[in-house]
């Protein structure tokens, strides 16, 4: 049965052909910004574990701020890699996807992910307004 192994909220992330993931800005639990409204480019980097027999599995991401005024879905199957190796029975996948996220107003923002339906990780990460320094 797939499972997810990791996830972490990253400024940039990908996962070139070799299936190495490259993460930039990793692991954050807060974003600041100088005003709202504001948006940012956020990104989700995992590692999804596949039973060696298995071909594939579902995933969901779901981003939805702290008012519940909107739901970002991002879904897709994941294939089995050619040529996976099967270490300890599972083949680790590694995954990465970015999205634009507005961010209407400050709180806890929550990245949810799901694989094969069910909930495996939530992301939060508080959006907090800075204050601006008076000028010298």
């Amino acid at each position: 049965m797939a499972r997810l192994d990791y996830a972490l909220l990253a400024e940039f992330a990908r996962v070139d052909h070799g299936g190495l993931l490259t993460v930039v800005g990793g692991g954050f639990t807060q974003v600041n910004v100088t005003s709202l409204p504001a948006q940012r480019q956020l990104y989700v980097a995992m590692r999804l574990l596949l039973a060696a027999n298995e071909d594939g599995a579902e995933v969901t991401f779901t981003v939805r701020p702290p008012d519940g005024r909107y739901k970002i879905n991002l879904a897709g199957a994941v294939e089995r890699p050619v040529n996976a190796s099967a270490i300890k029975g599972e083949i680790g996948v590694m995954l990465a996807t970015g999205v634009g996220v507005p961010l209407p107003v400050d709180g806890r923002y929550e990245v949810q992910i799901t694989v094969n339906g069910e909930s495996s990780s939530q992301l939060p990460f508080v959006v907090h307004v800075l204050s601006t320094l008076p000028d010298a």
